[in-house]
């Protein structure tokens, strides 16, 4: 019974001391991982909008953005809204950023975070697929998706739409 006992006292002291060390951790790993985060968004912005100069990031009033949509970003000149949309492909975690200029146009997409299949669905990743939403309005005709890729494909082009539902709340004036 007493080597019953010991083993816990043992066990919980090395669960303590792992929990502090991964804490510990922690503590000094989130505000890399922030920074680097938000560096990351930035220079995607500048790649789904090439005519912006700087960008700020906006927060809506009364919650009235898509679920799926997690940032926008407005140009501080006018060129339009950047943003960021998390959605479904094949499996969860696709994250997505799309630049719509003032006149309702898309200037870009951009796979920011995907665990689809690399070489299936992450051909929507490459410029062959990408390119094809770039001048396109709400409407998005003449889209086509990936063949063998096309949960993925449709996840993306479904983020894309949220992005310009989310454009037309901005653009009435839905952001502060």
């Amino acid at each position: 019974m007493k080597t019953g006992v010991k083993s816990i006292v043992v066990l919980g002291i090395i669960c303590l001391v792992s929990s502090a060390l991964l804490g510990g951790v922690n503590h000094f790993t989130a505000p890399v991982i922030e920074k680097t985060t938000k560096e990351r968004s930035e220079a995607a912005c500048f790649e789904v909008m090439p005519s912006g100069q700087a960008f700020e990031e906006v927060t809506v009033s009364g919650g009235t953005l898509p679920k799926a949509v997690t940032s926008v970003y407005k140009e501080k000149n006018g060129a339009g809204y950047v943003i960021k949309v998390s959605t479904k492909g094949y499996d969860s975690g696709l994250v997505i950023m799309c630049g719509i200029s003032p006149e309702g146009k898309v200037t870009g997409t951009k796979i920011l975070s995907s665990n689809e299949t690399p070489s299936i669905g992450g051909q929507c990743a490459k410029p062959a697929y990408s390119s094809q939403y770039e001048g396109k309005d709400k409407a998005l005709n003449g889209i086509e998706a990936i063949s063998g890729a096309t949960l993925t494909s449709t996840g993306y082009y479904n983020a894309v739409k949220t992005a310009f539902e989310a454009f037309e709340t901005l653009s009435k004036g839905g952001n502060k």
